[in-house]
């Protein structure tokens, strides 16, 4: 969606119908505008921006707090989360009775 590369300042009325007829398609947004009305889905459209990454890339770390939100548009994204490397003897001990 080349409106996305756009500044969302230097977006047009038009830009704006045309992210809320495609953005509609998505399950998530259907239904936010369905729970919080048309402006909220536009103030939601209005922030978006366009973010490329590069296979390999990490987007955020497990933990980290952050202000954005992503969309997968094209490819496919992992997700890692630690393995618990600490184990307690009441674990062992458990594991070691089955």
């Amino acid at each position: 969606m080349s409106i996305l590369r756009k500044k969302p300042n230097s977006r047009r009325k038009v830009d704006m119908n045309a992210m809320k007829e495609y953005f509609r398609n998505y399950q998530f947004f259907a239904n936010f505008e369905k729970e919080y009305g048309e402006l909220a889905l536009v103030a939601c459209l209005k922030c978006m921006q366009l973010a490329v990454f590069s296979q390999g890339d990490t987007i955020f770390k497990y933990g980290e707090m952050v202000a954005l939100f992503y969309i997968v548009m094209h490819g496919e994204v992992g997700i890692k989360v630690p393995m618990q490397t600490s184990v307690t003897l009441q674990q062992l001990f458990e594991v070691s009775r089955r």
